[in-house]
């Protein structure tokens, strides 16, 4: 499993949120789409109002979410 770290905004209601999260996949489409999904159930927002900028790949020592980080060592 890879690292990846997800940035974008979203709408909700008439201001736009910032977002940044990171999640554990094997590509970025994976990934996208579990950021679309959790933003989406936590927060009730349509992914067409969602808008996703960037999705990098992070190396190991730049994890800063612990579950992640477990989930790509392997423990």
């Amino acid at each position: 499993m890879k690292a990846f770290r997800v940035s974008g905004k979203f709408k909700m209601g008439r201001a736009i949120s910032p977002f940044s999260k990171e999640y554990a996949g094997t590509d970025k489409s994976q990934v996208e789409q579990k950021a679309l999904a959790d933003i989406g159930s936590k927060h009730r927002v349509k992914r067409k109002d969602m808008a996703i900028e960037k999705v990098e790949e992070i190396a190991l020592d730049q994890i800063q979410d612990t579950s992640v980080r477990q989930i790509v060592e392997g423990k």
